[in-house]
C-alpha cells in the first residue's frame, strides 16, 4: 500500500514516522516543494505529476490550512482516501468548496482531530454517557502551551501557528477543543468571545480567546460553558470540566487522567488514568483509517461545523454580541 504526504513540516514528520516504525507493508512518498536530499528513506517528489503517477491510497494533507483546498483538489482524482490535518481549511468558504469537488467521489475523507482517540478523552466520554456526574448544568474548557515551547524545533515566528496567512492562531491551531465539544456534548447554538493579541509574541494572529458558549444537548438540553485559548501561558494545560447535579468531572489531558468530586464524598478521586506516549492518537487514528473503522474519526461535516463555530467566535468578537450558529 502507498501512502502520499503532501509537505513535510512538523506534523508530516511525526506522520511519516509513525507510519515507517508501525506499519512496514507500506511504501511511503513525500510530496513537497523543496528539496529530496534529506529525505533518503523515502521517495519524494517535486511535481504532482510524479506524486499521483506514485498510485498512493491513502494521502495525508499536512500543509498548512490555506493551502488545503489546493491539494485536495489537486489529488481528488486518484482512487484514494484521504487525512486532512485540522482545521479542515482556513475559512468556511473554502471547506464547502473541498465539500463541493468531492461529493461525487467514492474516497473517504477524514480531518485530524486525533484528541477523539485519546483513552482518557474516551474514558471521561463514557463517565459522561453514565450519567456520573448526573445532570450537567456546565461546561468549563481550557487549553494553553507558550508557543516558543511548542515551536522548539523551529524559530515560532515563521511556523504556521504564528501566520495568518497559512491559517495560524489559537482558534484554528488549538480547534481540537472546539471538535470534542460538539462531539461529547452536541452542536454549538450561541458565542460570545474576547479574541485578541495580548502577549509579548512576535505573531500576527490571535494568542488569546475566551469563549462564552451554549451547547445543545440531546439528553440536557442547552447547557452553557466557558472556552479559554492561549499561546503564552510557561505550563502547558488542558482540561474539561463538567459541573453536575452528583459532583464534578474533571478530564485533565496533560496527565491523561479523569477526575470526579463526589458531593457525597466530598472529595476526589482518579476514575481514570493512563500513560501512552504523545504517537498514541496518532497511531490509534491510522489503525481506524487502515480497519475501516469509522466511529472515532472526525468527519468532513464535523470539521465544517468547528469552522462555523470558529467563524461566529471571529463575528462575535468583531461586533461585540452574541452571534448564534445555525
Amino acid at each position: 500500500m502507498n501512502v502520499l504526504i503532501v509537505s513535510y513540516g512538523s506534523i508530516g514528520k511525526r506522520h511519516a514516522r509513525i507510519l515507517s516504525e508501525n506499519f512496514k507493508n507500506l511504501r511511503i512518498g513525500i510530496f513537497r516543494n523543496s528539496s529530496c536530499k534529506d529525505l533518503e528513506d523515502f521517495e519524494c517528489f517535486n511535481k504532482i505529476e510524479d506524486a499521483i503517477l506514485f498510485n498512493p491510497k491513502l494521502v495525508i494533507i499536512c500543509s498548512p490550512a490555506s493551502f488545503h483546498k489546493e491539494m485536495v483538489l489537486k489529488f481528488s482524482p486518484l482512487n484514494a482516501d484521504f487525512l486532512i490535518e485540522k482545521p479542515l481549511s482556513d475559512s468556511i468558504k473554502n471547506a464547502k468548496e473541498i465539500l463541493s469537488s468531492i461529493s461525487q467521489n467514492s474516497s473517504k475523507y477524514h480531518v485530524g482531530y486525533n484528541l477523539r482517540f485519546s483513552e482518557s478523552l474516551l474514558a471521561f466520554r463514557n463517565l459522561i454517557r453514565e450519567k456520573v456526574a448526573g445532570e450537567i448544568y456546565s461546561i468549563s474548557c481550557s487549553v494553553g502551551q507558550n508557543l516558543e515551547d511548542w515551536r522548539d524545533a523551529v524559530d515560532y515566528r515563521y511556523s504556521v501557528s504564528a501566520k495568518r496567512n497559512l491559517g495560524g492562531g489559537v482558534l484554528r491551531e488549538l480547534s481540537h477543543e472546539i471538535d470534542y465539544l460538539g462531539w461529547l456534548f452536541g452542536g454549538f447554538t450561541w458565542v460570545l468571545a474576547d479574541v485578541r493579541k495580548t502577549s509579548y509574541l512576535d505573531v500576527d494572529v490571535e494568542d488569546m480567546a475566551n469563549v462564552i458558549f451554549a451547547i445543545n444537548s440531546e439528553e440536557y438540553g442547552e447547557i452553557n460553558g466557558t472556552l479559554n485559548l492561549d499561546f503564552f501561558r510557561r505550563d502547558s494545560k488542558r482540561l474539561c470540566e463538567v459541573v453536575g447535579e452528583r459532583g464534578t468531572l474533571l478530564w485533565d489531558g496533560v496527565l491523561n487522567q479523569v477526575n470526579f468530586f463526589c458531593k457525597d464524598e466530598k472529595s476526589w478521586r482518579v476514575l481514570y488514568s493512563e500513560k501512552t506516549d504523545r504517537d498514541h492518537t496518532y497511531l490509534e487514528q491510522f489503525k481506524s483509517i487502515f480497519e475501516q473503522k469509522f466511529d472515532n474519526l472526525c468527519n468532513i461535516d464535523d470539521a465544517i461545523k468547528t469552522l462555523e463555530v470558529i467563524e461566529a467566535v471571529e463575528d462575535s468578537n468583531m461586533k461585540g454580541v452574541k452571534v448564534h450558529i445555525s
